[in-house]
């Protein structure tokens, strides 16, 4: 529903959107992923960014849903057909996801601030103009 009602500003293809495309081995992709989760990253680097957002979605729908997290990575409409670098778990390469889907994410970077906003947008987390969704806000301490 929320990408019916909405236009996201962060999909790639739009003007506005700049990244970079990086191509590397899969330990220089696992760091980058890394990097995204621990560091302030100043430019968006794919295909780490749809990793790691990827895995960030995964871990917010355990949290919030009950989905696996693997479940989640499997899916190939995670992040709504929005991310053209987005690769489901099961047609990556699965160790690519392993090394990085137990590692540390610092919840306090703005890039992960902005990605868990944009998920409780699009999961109607958060008040929004369309209907009363007061009875799932806040499910942060359930």
């Amino acid at each position: 529903m929320y990408h019916k009602l909405n236009q996201p500003s962060d999909i790639i293809g739009t003007p506005e959107h700049k990244y970079i495309w990086k191509i590397g081995t899969d330990e220089e992709l696992v760091q980058d992923i890394v990097d995204y989760f621990t560091i302030q990253v100043t430019k968006l680097v794919y295909p780490s960014k749809s990793y790691a957002v990827a895995v960030i979605y995964a871990k917010l729908l355990r949290k919030h849903f009950g989905v696996p997290v693997l479940e989640a990575l499997k899916d190939p409409k995670l992040l709504h057909g929005n991310d053209l670098f987005y690769i489901p778990y099961n047609k990556s390469s699965a160790e690519i996801y392993d090394q990085v889907l137990f590692r540390p994410i610092n919840w306090n970077l703005s890039q992960i601030i902005a990605t868990v906003q944009y998920f409780k947008e699009e999961f109607y987390l958060i008040a929004n103009p369309y209907f009363d969704n007061s009875n799932v806000i806040n499910t942060e301490n359930k």
